[in-house]
């Protein structure tokens, strides 16, 4: 494919489309999901805007890089997943250059989540300088609402505390970061487990925030200020997108970002981690297929074999 700076459309044009697609096609208007959920992307073979999606799912922003597109692909699929295909974004270097997200909508508010997704960033992915990458875009309701930004912010991953006093409630240790997950300044190439666990606050200080990446417990705070003491984002957050912005990419061509087998719950996950704290947790090792190469046939006991 051709690349093409996103400058080529202007902002205004992505400021308009954010716009038309937010009046015409107002939240309520979508298609919810009831928790718990999961998907694995099973949906057909699809493009932004050119396919319909499955599980819930709605196409979400309306921008676009160049002649790239967000997919639904079987080439964005988890190989140690649950099957199905994966959900494609394209990046190109430089500030929030990218295709468009896709949307999750709740049926009702919700005061507590934990979301877990896996994703890879294609291999020898790298930045020029790593400002952020808004993995995920958690929204309350209401216009003066709050959000929830799970994010690589310099060498740390983050939960943002968004239209708060203090965004960075809930960081990871340096074991967190980029380079620690990677390996490396550039990608690994492989799927990553991230999962975050989010209870609303009641007075604006006993919130609660937890991450973990690939199963290991990274921050966790028990005292955070999700609402800004905002009545209406106390009712609970609502909706989110996925693969959201980016700042500042270097790969001098646009690079995908993968997702796949995305699970929510809003009550207790049966699973525990090594301090005890429940989560959803890391996908089962998949049950092996037992073949018939791999049989041993043996004869009953007692059995006599006559020549």
């Amino acid at each position: 494919m051709k690349k093409t700076n996103i400058k080529n459309y202007g902002w205004l044009y992505v400021i308009s489309t954010f716009i038309f697609t937010s009046f015409f096609f107002p939240r309520a208007s979508l298609a919810t999901i009831n928790i718990p959920w999961s998907t694995t992307f099973n949906c057909a073979e699809s493009t932004q805007y050119n396919g319909t999606l499955c599980d819930g799912l709605t196409w979400g922003g309306a921008w676009f890089f160049g002649d790239y597109r967000t997919q639904i692909t079987s080439a964005a699929n988890n190989p140690n997943g649950r099957g199905g295909r994966g959900a494609r974004f394209w990046v190109g270097d430089g500030v929030n250059k990218g295709t468009g997200t896709i949307t999750v909508t709740f049926t009702s508010p919700q005061k507590e989540l934990w979301i877990r997704w896996y994703m890879r960033y294609e291999a020898g992915f790298q930045w020029s300088k790593l400002y952020y990458d808004k993995n995920l875009y958690i929204h309350t309701g209401g216009t003066h609402g709050t959000s929830v930004i799970p994010e690589f912010h310099y060498d740390k991953y983050v939960v943002i505390a968004q239209s708060t006093p203090d965004y960075y409630q809930v960081k990871s240790t340096n074991d967190g970061g980029w380079s620690s997950i990677m390996g490396g300044e550039k990608s690994d190439g492989k799927f990553h487990a991230y999962e975050i666990h989010l209870k609303m606050d009641k007075d604006g200080y006993d919130g609660k925030g937890q991450l973990w990446i690939d199963g290991i417990l990274q921050a966790s705070n028990n005292s955070v200020n999700w609402s800004n003491e905002n009545a209406t984002a106390r009712q609970g957050w609502v909706w989110f997108q996925f693969n959201s912005n980016q700042n500042n990419p270097n790969n001098s061509r646009a690079a995908y970002v993968d997702y796949d087998d995305i699970a929510i719950y809003n009550s207790t996950p049966p699973k525990r981690d090594a301090d005890g704290n429940p989560f959803i947790g890391l996908l089962d090792t998949p049950v092996r297929r037992t073949l018939a190469s791999d049989v041993q046939v043996l004869p009953p006991k007692n059995f006599l074999l006559v020549k």
